[in-house]
């Protein structure tokens, strides 16, 4: 039995007698994140090719200095770049059986698995999602937000892993009560009974 709501991005399915529930992405993007992303990548190749052509191996200037700014501006932009991508192509499936919770993470075809075991989980809830502030400049010309934690959250050996990367709260609730409604040590609450 498959169910999701219309307007539902997700969809929970119990026909295996496991519950698989599928995220996909939301492909909301800020128009701000793209600029500033899109600004980097051309700025990091024109900035390291003219630095690059201008080495001058007589006043000992090598290689070396190109690739380490090269390596820092890869290093600046890598969050914005990760975060558009799993915007665009991102995909969450969770698994969920009796005896562990599998969720697998595609972004452009590469793919994560972590499991984490039922006997190590400590609670599961719904909480509000969590942002990250991306500025467009330094001094603060178009920053903004973009929510980089799911409002699924699982406590495993005492941490927190947060779950659901594009879902809001009130979609996170749902799969949150399914959840426990099929792991039996959990009661409503979300904690051990």
């Amino acid at each position: 039995m498959s169910v999701s709501s219309p307007t539902a991005p997700y969809t929970i399915d119990h026909t295996l007698g496991d519950i698989v529930v599928n995220i996909p992405s939301s492909r909301k993007i800020p128009w701000t994140l793209a600029i500033w992303a899109l600004m980097w990548l051309i700025a990091i190749p024109v900035i390291g090719y003219f630095v690059i052509i201008n080495i001058n191996t007589a006043k000992g200037f090598n290689l070396i200095v190109p690739i380490i700014l090269l390596a820092l501006g890869l290093f600046r932009v890598y969050p914005a770049l990760s975060l558009l991508a799993w915007q665009l192509a991102g995909h969450e499936t969770l698994e969920i059986t009796p005896q562990a919770v599998m969720v697998r993470t595609q972004v452009l075809g590469l793919k994560r698995t972590r499991v984490y075991e039922a006997e190590f989980l400590d609670g599961i809830h719904a909480a509000p999602p969590g942002y990250r502030k991306f500025s467009f400049l330094k001094y603060g010309m178009g920053s903004f937000e973009v929510q980089n934690t799911g409002p699924i959250v699982l406590v495993y050996k005492g941490k927190k892993v947060t779950l659901g990367g594009t879902l809001d709260y009130n979609e996170g609730k749902p799969i949150v009560t399914a959840i426990q409604q099929y792991l039996p040590q959990f009661n409503r609450a979300g904690q051990p009974r």
